[in-house]
């Protein structure tokens, strides 16, 4: 049996607090709000992770000349 389905069985016979809903959709609006945020352009710049290489951020190897 997959493991979210074995979860979801578990909330069924033992149901999670009230308090614990409310958290679960609070961060599912609050990620959803971000989500939207971003997608509209609103999100500031500085905000904005870069990608780094996998060597990291200037640490390539140079050849010597």
């Amino acid at each position: 049996m997959d493991l979210f389905w074995l979860r979801m069985v578990m909330w069924v016979r033992r149901r999670p607090s009230r308090q614990f809903m409310i958290a679960a959709v609070a961060v599912i609006v609050l990620a959803a709000v971000l989500v939207t945020i971003e997608k509209l352009g609103w999100w500031p710049d500085w905000a904005h992770a870069d990608r780094v290489g996998r060597r990291g951020p200037g640490i390539h190897a140079t050849p010597m000349n």
